[in-house]
């Protein structure tokens, strides 16, 4: 072949190839099997304990002096029964309830919590700061008062890694003290 030949065969290869394109891949699959463990709030790595408690109270007032009945006898119209009247008293009962919220670090070694907030309704506690961490195997507790079963508690615990956000509703599985 000469050398104009084999130009001329180099420009086709190079036309051919300009107008054929590049071939790549535009997408890949992998089957790669991953395994993920659920805890439940109480174990995982931010524990969230949440706890409803409604407080009973009874205020009783004293009790009414007995006193004495006499009554007649229709029978035989004589007085005959003499008794006494059972003492009385009233009882007033009040319910109140709480919400408490208990945070707790369980991250590794090097995992402080450097912000932590609970908001219930329109009120927000403040459980962590950068200057007062959380830090692993630690943990605080807050309490709403006035608090209704089903409310929603939203959590948001913070690192300088990680940030943890959730929602919990309060539980009408109520405890009564």
């Amino acid at each position: 072949m000469t050398h104009r030949g084999t130009v001329v065969v180099a420009a086709a290869v190079v036309a051919l190839a300009a107008t054929v394109g590049t071939g790549g891949f535009s997408t890949t699959v992998a089957d790669r099997p991953v395994s993920i463990d659920v805890a439940d709030d109480a174990n995982a790595a931010l524990g969230v304990d949440v706890s409803y408690v409604t407080h009973t109270t009874s205020q009783t007032q004293e009790p009414t002096s007995a006193g004495t009945t006499t009554g007649t006898d229709t029978g035989t119209q004589t007085a005959t029964r003499t008794g006494t009247e059972p003492a009385t008293s009233d009882q007033e009962t009040a319910a109140s309830s709480s919400l408490t919220v208990t945070i707790t670090n369980r991250f590794p070694d090097g995992t402080a919590l450097t912000a932590v907030t609970v908001d219930y309704g329109d009120r927000t506690r403040t459980l962590a700061t950068p200057t007062d961490p959380l830090e692993p195997g630690d943990s605080a507790t807050t309490t709403f008062q006035d608090a209704t079963c089903g409310d929603t508690v939203h959590v948001d615990g913070r690192s300088d890694s990680m940030t943890v956000v959730l929602e919990r509703n309060a539980s009408c599985d109520d405890t009564t003290d």
